[in-house]
């Protein structure tokens, strides 16, 4: 993948309050191995590598002034938020339907999944399309940092312990991030784990528009 595929936009770090955020935080365990509750068809062996190989580059965003951060190889492509059909009815954590590249991706919006409040809207909204073992969805989130790149990452990261519901279950490791001011950390999510986590979000919403997405087969979970 070239250098050129993504876009990156310089955005300043922004405190995390009370809320959603601060509840998983809180909920997490340093001393307990790092875990998830997959959902159905999400194999542990896709988790992981995430944390067994060395050197790996991240892709940090933010979502509600949280830092968050996915594998960068399961990002395929950044792109600013235009170009989207809305899905019939209302559903705000899918921010609608976005054709790339002759596909149809459904775009989720992570902010609303996460903490109740709109990635799509804020100024420096981003699309980061995912790719997972068998389809490839997006995900609106509130900013895009850069990259973040490290060495052996088990020595720095704070493993997260199993029980989070979803999407939270998605969160499978904490990062610091000792040069962001303010000693930041990092929440690591899984991309597959995530995309099936919101699917449940969004299905307790709305049943009617998880049957939506799954009419069409690159949905198929």
């Amino acid at each position: 993948m070239s250098d050129g595929v993504f876009a990156i936009a310089e955005v300043s770090a922004a405190p995390s309050g009370a809320g959603p955020w601060q509840e998983a935080m809180n909920s997490v365990s340093a001393s307990q191995r790092v875990g998830l509750h997959l959902q159905q068809g999400v194999r542990a062996c896709d988790v992981e590598p995430a944390v067994a190989q060395g050197s790996r580059s991240w892709l940090l965003f933010e979502v509600d002034g949280q830092p968050c951060g996915v594998d960068s190889r399961q990002v395929r492509q950044i792109l600013r938020p235009s170009g989207l059909s809305n899905l019939p009815g209302h559903n705000p954590y899918c921010a609608g339907l976005l054709v790339w590249q002759e596909i149809v991706l459904v775009v989720l919006d992570l902010g609303f999944c996460l903490g109740k409040r709109a990635s799509l809207n804020q100024s420096k909204s981003r699309l980061l399309v995912c790719q997972g073992p068998t389809h490839t969805w997006a995900l609106a989130v509130d900013a895009v940092r850069g990259f973040h790149r490290d060495s052996a990452l088990a020595p720095e990261s704070i493993p997260v312990s199993p029980g989070l519901s979803p999407p939270w279950n998605a969160m499978f490791a904490l990062l610091p991030l000792a040069s962001a001011p303010g000693g930041e950390v990092c929440a690591l999510l899984h991309a597959p784990a995530l995309w099936h986590g919101c699917l449940a979000v969004m299905s307790e919403f709305s049943a009617a528009a998880d049957a939506r997405l799954h009419v069409l087969p690159e949905f198929e979970t």
